[in-house]
């Protein structure tokens, strides 16, 4: 029976694998695609990467309804303009929001074949697509946000400070639409077109001897204004493909214009770390960019976790749910959770655990099956009796002590939060 028991927990303890479902196809130009070329072919797939793109759409992984926020976001994967990273920096994202409630959208658009201001009206295209059809969508339009990494980072800086330039209308009823995005998540993006230029994007999307009217404005730091949505930035220091001083130049021209703006260096974190889990520090940015969401209110804030005591049943909220009725010990503060172990302890009589009191990030809840146990929480001393539930909360100063004379047998369930999963990577 023990070894079934630990069996199981180490089963617990493992994290999420993040998975996407078979998408829903959405042409972004059903009118037909402005600029297409004569000599256009079927866009050029493989199981992880898109390229040569003449037909751009979005691939649509709606939020579970058991789940869903009303957020969407327009997600331009990497590829330097010349293709796109559609696994690492489209699917793998598209699930990773979903876990959070969030509809994502994986943009598929025109690259070097079309250069300017092709991708430009994609994106636009698409965030005018979303908003106008926010209803069918299941989200709301004023939750809708753009990601992009490395030069699709560029793109969605560019709808972040371009949105409502001239090169991103094509004459279409749907211009009429707002193309501002409510929030801008750029991850190691590529910004300026000038000294901090990466040279391949910018080849591709401007050609070989762009006019400086043309490098100015596709330098998105320096099209910044007191009416850019706020923006969330992770990149790495030591990145030798794009340099962090893109993400510096960007957030400093935020700073000085008064858009909220949030941003994680990284000492190690290579190009295109994307969804990687096995990246350290790096790998935990999704976890940043969703704290991030939730202080703006892009999604709902974290309810206030339970303080340490012992509780009786009919003092926990009781919530009905289509199955029955369950007791909710952490309601809205399980969305910061990422899994969980648990194990069946006896403490000898006389025995204690950490009676004086210990601390630790993850949360505890204890289930006394029969005799009662002395617990220290938040440094106080109180009596647990059998039948009772025990929650102990993380960084709390908690511990226990067998003061009868017989063995006592407790139930315990940890909640790890996600910041221990992504560092065991």
């Amino acid at each position: 029976m023990k070894k079934r028991l630990r069996k199981l927990s180490a089963a617990v303890i493992l994290p999420l694998t993040l998975a996407a479902a078979e998408p829903v196809v959405i042409p972004l130009w059903p009118e037909g695609v402005p600029g297409l070329r004569a000599d256009a072919a079927p866009d050029k797939e493989t199981a992880t990467h898109a390229s040569a793109i003449h037909t751009p759409t979005m691939l649509f992984y709606p939020a579970p309804k058991n789940n869903a926020t009303g957020t969407a976001v327009v997600v331009c994967p990497g590829g330097g303009y010349s293709g796109l990273s559609m696994d690492n920096e489209g699917r793998k994202v598209a699930a990773w929001l979903n876990t959070i409630g969030v509809s994502a959208f994986v943009l598929k658009y025109r690259l070097k074949e079309y250069g300017q201001p092709a991708p430009l009206r994609d994106v636009l295209r698409a965030l005018r697509t979303v908003r106008s059809r926010a209803g069918e969508f299941g989200v709301k339009g004023d939750r809708i946000g753009v990601l992009g990494f490395s030069a699709g980072g560029h793109l969605a800086s560019s709808a972040t400070t371009l949105y409502n330039h001239p090169d991103g209308k094509t004459g279409d009823k749907m211009d009429d639409v707002s193309a501002r995005p409510d929030f801008s998540v750029l991850i190691y993006p590529v910004i300026s077109m000038q000294l901090a230029a990466h040279k391949g994007s910018r080849a591709n999307l401007l050609g070989e001897n762009p006019t400086p009217e043309l490098i100015a404005q596709y330098s998105t730091d320096e099209q910044i204004t007191k009416d850019t949505p706020p923006v969330f930035l992770a990149s790495g220091t030591d990145d030798r493909t794009v340099a962090v001083e893109n993400s510096v130049r960007f957030y400093l021209a935020l700073r000085k214009a008064g858009v909220p703006a949030e941003m994680h260096l990284y000492q190690k974190a290579p190009h295109g770390f994307g969804m990687k889990r096995d990246m350290g520090p790096p790998s935990g940015w999704p976890l940043r960019c969703e704290e991030w969401m939730r202080l703006n209110g892009w999604l709902p804030a974290y309810a206030k976790p339970l303080k340490s005591a012992v509780y009786k049943w009919d003092e926990v909220k009781l919530v009905d749910t289509k199955t029955g009725r369950r007791r909710a010990l952490y309601d809205g503060t399980t969305l910061g959770l990422r899994s969980a172990e648990s194990h069946i302890t006896t403490l000898n009589p006389g025995a204690t655990m950490h009676a004086e009191g210990h601390s630790h990030p993850d949360d505890e809840v204890l289930i006394i099956k029969e005799g009662e146990l002395e617990v220290t929480l938040d440094g106080v001393v109180q009596t647990a009796p059998a039948g009772s539930m025990v929650f102990m909360a993380g960084n709390e100063l908690h511990g226990m002590r067998n003061a009868g004379d017989k063995p006592v047998t407790y139930y315990v369930l940890r909640f790890v939060p996600k910041e221990l999963i992504l560092s065991a990577r």
